[in-house]
């Protein structure tokens, strides 16, 4: 994680994923038999909301709904010093097929 901004010193503990919506696994992704790793880039606020900055890498038919899974997760905002600060991060969201 990054801190973006701070205006105390002290160590950053960082954000705990506190509700992680999985993904919808898209339906021409599955037929096409399509698994995989979305790697997304993410500033997690200092409200515990995502915003997604630009996705890193993963394949197009899996990306949207990686996305609108990840907009979706909550989590208990990073600190420094007592602070609620903004981070970067990078998520990655997991497409598997089950047999």
């Amino acid at each position: 994680m990054q801190i973006l901004s701070t205006t105390k010193p002290g160590p950053l503990v960082p954000a705990k994923l506190i509700n992680k919506v999985p993904p919808v696994y898209p339906a021409l992704a599955r037929q096409a038999r399509i698994q995989g790793l979305v790697s997304v880039n993410v500033v997690i606020r200092k409200d515990g909301t995502v915003t997604v900055q630009n996705v890193g890498a993963g394949h197009p038919l899996l990306v949207p709904a990686a996305v609108a899974a990840v907009q979706q997760w909550k989590y208990e905002p990073a600190t420094v010093g007592g602070e609620p600060v903004d981070v970067g991060a990078k998520i990655y969201v997991t497409f598997e097929l089950t047999k």
